[in-house]
């Protein structure tokens, strides 16, 4: 139930994608993620990387019996695009391991310790960026009034005056998990 840009618009309920996005985009406003700039305030700020592009990730979530139960939406930065010691200086991301997760819970048991669990939403993208990024306005987006806008006749993102300077990670970068910690 992974699929792109292209594959979510073809399906019959594609409707409820586009509802995920624009839930997506409020999310990052809200959590102020992004400054609209204008290509020329970008040169001017003497920026030498290249403009990466968005890319959306969509999944329909199922519950055990295979009944959707969510549409998600997911906006994600073209980490391939990016390059080291302009867009990012380290991709070092540090995880724990299953030994060390089943030692902790073995540990809960025997001393009985509480535990809960904690599900950060958007975690990656509460990390500020470490270095300058600028990324395109996503597909069937455009800037209205310095804010984003749906509009499926939106031109090639490419074509569009204007760009986002991210304030703080997205997924897809190649530094996203590296600056949570």
């Amino acid at each position: 139930d992974s699929m792109n840009f292209a594959e979510a618009m073809r399906q019959t309920d594609s409707d409820q994608f586009v509802v995920a996005m624009e839930k997506e985009i409020s999310d990052h406003v809200q959590r102020e993620r992004w400054k609209v700039y204008s290509r020329s305030e970008m040169r001017r700020s003497g920026y030498s990387g290249q403009v990466i592009m968005a890319v959306w990730s969509f999944k329909r979530k199922r519950n055990p019996f295979g009944v959707i139960t969510k549409y998600k939406a997911r906006l994600c930065g073209h980490g391939e695009q990016t390059v080291q010691g302009i867009h990012y200086n380290s991709s070092y991301s540090p995880v724990v391991s299953w030994t060390t997760i089943r030692l902790l819970l073995t540990l809960t048991l025997v001393l009985g310790w509480f535990t809960r669990q904690i599900d950060f939403v958007l975690a990656f993208p509460q990390a500020d960026t470490k270095t300058d990024l600028f990324m395109e306005v996503p597909s069937h987006f455009e800037v209205i009034n310095a804010k984003l806008t749906r509009n499926t006749r939106a031109t090639n993102p490419r074509h569009r005056p204007n760009i986002l300077k991210l304030l703080k990670n997205l997924y897809g970068l190649k530094n996203a998990g590296l600056t949570w910690f």
